[in-house]
């Protein structure tokens, strides 16, 4: 008989929206397999959290943009990625996946993809080792690529996680400080860089020209600005079961994002209601309060706007590269499953 974990396991899995591409389904069952049949070691209690960690599904957005890119420039006549994708793919997905495991842990999450956190699961020093250890892995990864340029990138991207979430940390309650452009550095450190690193790499090892290379960069970047933009914004519209990790919690925690800085735009009473709440506390009743005044306002749809104009920069760039909605189909897709994510 099935565990219940094992079921749980596989319903995450038919839920990534990547799999609901065709030319992808192949590769990301392929990265499946890699991580958790070649990764986890036997090594008691290291063993068994790497399996529940990597075997509890997730979106797979960052490997899935490392092989769309690899598919849109194989040669004409070839279907076969080269083994560098898929290291490129797993180096991405592992360094996502360390990074949640350290930041659930420094949230205190009790949710992550609709199961308890690891560091719940086991205890906080498993959970800080285990992600760690996902790290390393992604850095032997990288030694194998021997490529000089991706090992920069992506150091580059381990100091843009690291700069983010201190970010964050130093902006927790500070309302008065509220503003888009800072917001969207933020975004950009803890989960656009990654994105681009994706996209620029895969067009790295395809051996494009720099200019290619540094557009499918941007791509990627305004792709993962989006993708932030979405999940802030379903912070406040959905429900744990359908987020798959706490909801509606960024705003007690203090992170105040779009939808917020919107909101405060709007409505002045606002700022001074979580001027409030942030020198006496988030309670249960002054959090709705609040909510129920975002809600109010435009900020939900504006925040909805802010999204839709980088993924227009993001097909903008797709465009400059000279990929159709043919040739480029793929990665319009994933634009579109981004969008799509505020509405399904």
């Amino acid at each position: 008989m099935t565990s219940p974990q094992t079921n749980n396991t596989k319903s995450n899995l038919e839920s990534t929206l990547l799999l609901r591409i065709p030319s992808l389904k192949v590769d990301l069952g392929e990265l499946e397999r890699r991580l958790l049949e070649d990764l986890a070691p036997e090594a008691g209690a290291l063993s068994d959290m790497l399996r529940f960690v990597l075997g509890s599904g997730g979106k797979r957005f960052r490997a899935g943009l490392c092989f769309a890119v690899a598919r849109v420039l194989l040669p004409v006549g070839s279907n076969i990625l080269s083994e560098r994708f898929f290291l490129l793919a797993e180096i991405a997905e592992l360094i996502h996946t360390a990074s949640l495991v350290h930041d659930d842990f420094l949230d205190e999450a009790k949710t992550r993809r609709g199961l308890e956190t690891l560091h719940l699961k086991w205890n906080p020093k498993y959970a800080v080792i285990g992600g760690d250890f996902l790290f390393a892995q992604a850095s032997l990864r990288l030694g194998l690529l021997e490529n000089c340029a991706v090992v920069k990138i992506f150091a580059q991207v381990l100091c843009s996680l690291c700069k983010g979430e201190i970010k964050q940390a130093e902006d927790k309650y500070k309302s008065r400080e509220l503003n888009l452009e800072a917001y969207i550095g933020r975004c950009h450190l803890k989960t656009a860089s990654l994105f681009e690193a994706c996209t620029e790499s895969a067009a790295l090892l395809a051996e494009l020209e720099t200019d290619r290379v540094a557009l499918f960069g941007h791509f990627g970047m305004n792709l993962g600005l989006a993708f932030q933009v979405i999940d802030d914004l379903l912070d406040f519209t959905s429900t744990e079961q359908t987020l798959g990790k706490d909801s509606q919690s960024d705003l007690p925690s203090g992170i105040f994002t779009a939808p917020v800085i919107f909101a405060c735009e709007e409505d002045l009473s606002i700022a001074g209601s979580l001027l409030e709440a942030s020198e006496l506390g988030f309670t249960a009743e002054r959090t709705a309060s609040i909510m129920t005044k975002i809600k109010a306002t435009g900020a939900l749809g504006r925040t909805l706007g802010l999204a839709q104009s980088y993924i227009a920069r993001s097909k903008a760039c797709l465009e400059d590269l000279g990929l159709s909605a043919s040739s480029g189909g793929v990665l319009v897709e994933i634009c579109d499953l981004v969008l799509n994510r505020a509405t399904v």
